[in-house]
């Protein structure tokens, strides 16, 4: 069908040329007398070769293709804009004049400057990666680099820069795809100091452990005031290690379970009751007092008991050791009404009147061994994980916890959590903001 569709073609395209023949043709067989059948034959030839000569004229197939091309370029522009949105990371495909074709929304988050037509070069001034957007059509193959950012935010980045085609074709377009590394060498750095910080720990009481032992074994073998002293040392290094790999515990328990809220209904008027007592010769160890103040109704929260146990433990601890000698350690309760929806909130504070904390030491607080006086955290018993521990449980909990403190006019430690129903009178009362 698309051949004899040809040959109409042909005919058509030269109709006015064909009539123009079959008239001559006509008039020298009427008035010369030429014989018809001899014009007639003529006709039929010059016909064959109309038909059979060259043309610039679309074939069918032709023109079933341009009418294709449109469709398909279009379709394949919307499939590469599919797969381009459907990346996780920022993807931009550019053309090969390095200006933005399209982009994900990953992109546009990452460079709110980011613009479809702009150059990318306005986007990420690299040097590296501008070298790599000119060299990967070149090489026919993705090239990687890696750079690094100090504005708007500190960040380091991984870049892709792939030739959509083969080393031999034109290179119509170009896909960039990146990933931000900053998160993950961050928790990787954390990993390599928590793996030296734990070491060291460790390896301070065993070298004295050892010490302790050899002289025992040797030069004060029998000197029984020598070895009273050393036994006594021994202990409380042998405690050391057994309150730091007590923290450990708690702190892998704490991450591994941070992504499982509880479900269970806790009272945190119980929670205080609780440790109030299990503190009390702690405060008199210190010489501290410590206030209580309760919530005046069942607070209830969804929580873990031991886990929110072990926060106010480990809050009040730290009141004692760094509150000072004969100093007061209060726990203030408040109900927060919620803006909208929502039970509300309840705070629990734990406040100390020591010598504060410098406004630089407050953001580090939670860090793993992060102590602001090493020696001191050491002497007492501190091991830095006290407050890493209580991040990581507060965080389960999906509760928030809040640090202030000033030079000379102690600290504040407080816990916020979620209310599963509202207390009685709670409807009536005046709303707070949260601080």
């Amino acid at each position: 069908m698309d051949s004899f569709y040809d040959l109409g073609a042909r005919l058509r395209a030269a109709f006015w040329l064909i009539l123009a023949v079959a008239l001559i043709l006509s008039t020298l067989v009427a008035f010369t007398g030429v014989p018809a059948a001899y014009g007639f034959a003529s006709f039929l030839i010059f016909i064959a070769c109309v038909l059979a000569a060259p043309r610039n004229l679309p074939t069918r197939i032709e023109q079933k293709d341009r009418r294709r091309r449109p469709i398909q370029k279009s379709n394949a522009d919307v499939s590469m804009r599919l797969v381009v949105e459907a990346f996780p990371d920022p993807a931009i495909l550019l053309n090969r004049a390095g200006h933005v074709l399209f982009f994900n929304p990953a992109a546009q988050n990452a460079f709110a400057s980011l613009r479809e037509g702009g150059h990318i070069s306005s986007v990420i001034r690299n040097p590296a990666f501008l070298d790599a957007l000119s060299d990967a059509p070149e090489r026919g193959r993705p090239i990687t680099v890696t750079y690094a950012e100090r504005v708007p935010v500190g960040r380091r980045m991984s870049v892709t820069v792939a030739p959509l085609a083969r080393p031999n074709e034109r290179v119509p377009s170009i896909l960039v795809l990146l990933r931000d590394l900053t998160e993950l060498e961050r928790i990787n750095q954390m990993r390599a100091d928590f793996v030296a910080n734990a070491s060291h720990e460790l390896r301070t009481p065993l070298a004295s452990l050892r010490g302790f032992i050899e002289t025992l074994q040797l030069s004060a073998k029998d000197d029984s005031g020598a070895r009273e002293r050393f036994l006594k040392v021994m202990a409380e290094q042998a405690a050391r290690m057994t309150r730091l790999i007590d923290q450990l515990l708690s702190l892998s328990r704490a991450e591994m379970n941070v992504h499982v809220p509880p479900s269970n209904l806790v009272d945190l008027n119980v929670v205080i009751d609780h440790v109030r007592d299990a503190v009390e010769p702690l405060a008199q160890e210190h010489n501290a007092t410590l206030e209580v103040q309760r919530f005046p109704s069942p607070a209830l929260i969804r929580g873990d008991r031991d886990g929110l146990v072990q926060v106010l433990q480990n809050l009040i601890q730290n009141a004692f050791k760094y509150g000072g000698k004969e100093g007061v350690v209060k726990i203030e309760t408040r109900y927060i009404q919620p803006n909208g929806r929502g039970n509300g909130r309840y705070s629990i504070s734990v406040v100390d009147n020591g010598q504060g904390i410098s406004a630089e030491h407050l953001p580090r607080l939670t860090e793993r061994f992060y102590r602001v006086d090493v020696a001191y955290s050491r002497e007492s018993g501190g091991t830095g994980l006290g407050l890493a521990i209580v991040k990581h449980i507060v965080n389960r909990h999906r509760g928030e916890l809040a640090i202030s403190s000033k030079p000379g006019e102690g600290s504040s430690f407080t816990v916020l959590f979620d209310a599963a129903e509202r207390p009685e009178g709670a409807l009536d009362a005046t709303p707070e903001a949260a601080e």
